[in-house]
C-alpha cells in the first residue's frame, strides 16, 4: 500500500523545474525512486548545501540554493502559489509580533543577521545612532532588565504563532497571546500577574551584573568605532519599535 501511494507522486509542471508535487501532507518519500532521483538532480543543480522547502498549501516540495535561502532570511516564495514559505516551519505569518518570526528558529536568525545591522550606515562609512529614548532606557539598569525580560517573553513565547496554527489563505497565524486572551482569559491574567511579580523582583540581584555588562560593552565599542554597541542596540531595539512602545506602556505607563 505504501509503495502504491508513493508511486502516485509526480513531478510538477515543467515550468517549475525545481518543484516536486506530492499527494498529501507528510507523504512518505524515503524509498520513492522518483523522489530520490529528483532530489539528486536538484542537488546537482544547486549544490550539496541546497535547501529543501515545503509548501503545505500546494503539497509542493522545491529546492533553492543555500545562498538565496540565507539572503532571503530563510523565507522563499513558493514557485506555484507565490506565498512566502519558511524553511524551518513551512509557514509564514503576516501578523507576527516580530518581523520574520513565524517560528523561533527563523526569528533568532533574523534578529542576529538583520536587526543587528539596524543602526549601521547603509554605506558603511558611519553609524546611525539609536533614538535617545532607547539609549536612556539602556543606561537605566533596574528598568532595563524589566524591559529586557518582557521583550524575551514576547519574542520567545507570546508573540510566536502557535505550533499548530494554520494559514487560512490570509497570512494570519494565531499567536499564543491571542489564543490565551480569547480562549483562556483567566489563565492569561494569572500568567501576566505571576510574570509581573517575577520581573519586579528578579532585577534586584542582577543589577550589578547588568551594570558590568554595560560598562564592558562600552569599553569594547571604543576601539571599534561604536559598532559592537550599535549592533547590540539593533538586536534589542532594531525592528520592534511599535512593540517596544507597547511594552514600555504596559510596564511603566509611559
Amino acid at each position: 500500500m505504501e509503495n502504491e501511494q508513493n508511486d502516485k507522486i509526480t513531478e510538477f509542471d515543467t515550468d517549475l523545474d525545481n518543484g516536486f508535487k506530492i499527494d498529501y501532507k507528510n507523504q512518505i518519500l524515503k524509498n520513492n525512486t522518483q523522489f530520490i532521483n529528483w532530489k539528486k538532480s536538484m542537488i546537482k543543480k544547486y549544490g550539496n548545501d541546497a535547501r529543501l522547502f515545503k509548501c503545505s498549501q500546494d503539497n509542493l516540495l522545491f529546492f533553492t540554493s543555500n545562498n538565496k535561502c540565507k539572503n532571503n532570511f530563510f523565507g522563499i516564495n513558493c514557485p506555484s502559489c507565490k506565498r512566502k514559505i519558511c524553511y524551518f516551519c513551512s509557514r509564514f505569518s503576516q501578523n507576527e509580533m516580530f518581523i520574520g518570526n513565524c517560528c523561533l528558529k527563523r526569528g533568532i536568525y533574523y534578529v542576529i543577521f538583520d536587526y543587528g545591522k539596524s543602526y549601521f550606515s547603509k554605506y558603511n562609512d558611519g553609524l546611525d545612532p539609536p533614538p535617545a529614548s532607547f539609549i536612556k532606557l539602556f543606561f537605566t539598569p533596574f528598568f532595563y532588565i524589566q524591559f529586557f525580560i518582557t521583550m524575551c517573553l514576547k519574542f520567545c513565547f507570546l508573540g510566536l504563532p502557535m505550533k499548530n496554527a494554520e494559514d487560512k489563505d490570509d497570512g494570519i497565524l494565531t499567536t499564543y497571546e491571542d489564543y490565551y486572551k480569547t480562549n483562556h482569559k483567566i489563565s492569561y491574567q494569572i500568567i501576566l500577574f505571576l510574570f509581573r511579580c517575577f520581573f519586579c523582583f528578579l532585577p534586584v540581584p542582577y543589577i550589578l551584573i547588568d551594570i558590568e555588562f554595560h560598562i564592558f560593552l562600552l569599553i569594547i565599542s571604543l576601539p571599534f568605532k561604536g559598532y559592537p554597541i550599535c549592533y547590540y542596540f539593533g538586536i534589542i531595539f532594531g525592528g520592534y519599535r511599535p512593540y517596544i512602545e507597547e511594552v514600555l506602556y504596559n510596564i511603566y505607563g509611559i
